[in-house]
């Protein structure tokens, strides 16, 4: 008879904290317990940083709906909880409809834009809407798409899911905002999207506006070229826009030293480089919500953030910033984004 193998049962069974010490300690050294159950002292393993071995316990957690976090602090201290659940996604069919609503504004604003320098031209007419098409709405929404798969880019390079962003446009022309784009917005709550480390928070939210003040720039200076020296026959007063500092200097280097002159008439071209620039710019401010806040909170660290003198700060910093431009300018968008400014960041919530 062959000998007969012997299999020892445990009959006791792990809970949930027995079950995830020993899943977390695969990629941390665990120290003592920290404030609540589900959390422990931790360095990383064989030397590894931190961080790195946060994405890789993320990684086997997901598959079980559940999330870690790491607190700065020496020695940092990690918590394990419900995986937040993620803002429903718009379809692709949705999407595609808002992309298409905002190429017609902005397809609108353009032959505005173009008509009115051209007597006799109405902004329905099939040469000047080709024309906005072409030269206005397929830069502004180009470049849009183009910041939008940067984004996912970076985020997929920190292993972060991220949506397409989405064009935000009104059917709006007025001397004081001629471009339709307003901005561009994300589908995820930043709140409950987790992100590996402060680098690649800061990375990701500067991946878009990088790319549109590049574009912009880059719009600018061909529609400035390809601006007539010669002003076109106005029926009524021409709309005023102004160039940033950067995009005014490599204008008089790269074009002519009196470019500045043609802004009144400028290609529709350069006009999209213009929307881009500004939109570019006031994404970057510090208001809650926007990607420039969630830059400062990847450079100051949330212990920073959160720190009362810091607060305190960037309160008086916000209500010196609308003081400002409520007291030097009749602009309405800064006017708007200031008020904007000042919600958000007086908002207990």
């Amino acid at each position: 008879m062959s000998e007969t193998t012997e299999h020892h049962l445990d009959i006791e069974t792990w809970d949930d904290r027995e079950l995830l010490e020993v899943i977390c300690s695969r990629y941390f050294l665990l120290g003592g317990q920290g404030v609540s159950e589900l959390s422990w002292e931790v360095n990383g393993r064989e030397g590894r940083n931190p961080s790195e071995c946060l994405i890789a316990l993320n990684r086997h957690l997901k598959q079980l709906s559940l999330i870690a976090v790491l607190d700065e602090g020496d020695p940092p201290i990690m918590s394990v909880g419900s995986l937040p659940s993620q803002t429903v996604v718009m379809p692709s069919w949705q999407q595609s409809l808002v992309w298409l609503l905002a190429a017609s504004f902005t397809t609108l604003s353009g032959s505005l834009w173009i008509s009115s320098m051209e007597p006799g031209q109405q902004p329905f007419d099939s040469s000047i809407l080709e024309s906005a098409i072409v030269f206005f709405t397929l830069p502004v929404l180009g470049s849009a798409l183009l910041a939008s798969y940067a984004r996912i880019f970076v985020s997929k390079a920190f292993e972060v899911e991220n949506s397409h962003l989405i064009p935000l446009a009104f059917p709006v022309f007025s001397p004081e905002w001629p471009f339709s784009l307003v901005s561009t917005i994300g589908q995820n709550r930043p709140d409950l999207h987790p992100i590996p480390n402060r680098k690649a928070l800061g990375m990701i939210e500067l991946a878009a506006p990088v790319v549109l003040f590049t574009c912009g720039t880059a719009l600018t200076i061909i529609g400035l070229g390809l601006t007539s020296v010669q002003p076109p026959e106005f029926e009524s007063s021409p709309v005023g826009v102004d160039l940033n500092l950067i995009s005014e200097v490599l204008a008089s280097i790269l074009v002519e030293p009196h470019t500045i002159l043609r802004l009144q008439w400028i290609h529709p071209t350069g006009l999209a480089g213009i929307a881009l620039s500004i939109v570019s710019w006031a994404l970057l401010l510090p208001v809650p919500g926007f990607p420039g806040d969630r830059i400062l909170h990847s450079l100051l660290g949330p212990g920073d953030m959160q720190d009362d003198r810091n607060q305190t700060s960037i309160f008086i910093s916000t209500l010196g910033f609308v003081l400002i431009i409520f007291i030097s300018t009749e602009y309405w968008p800064w006017l708007l984004i200031a008020a904007i400014a000042g919600w958000r960041r007086f908002s207990p919530e």
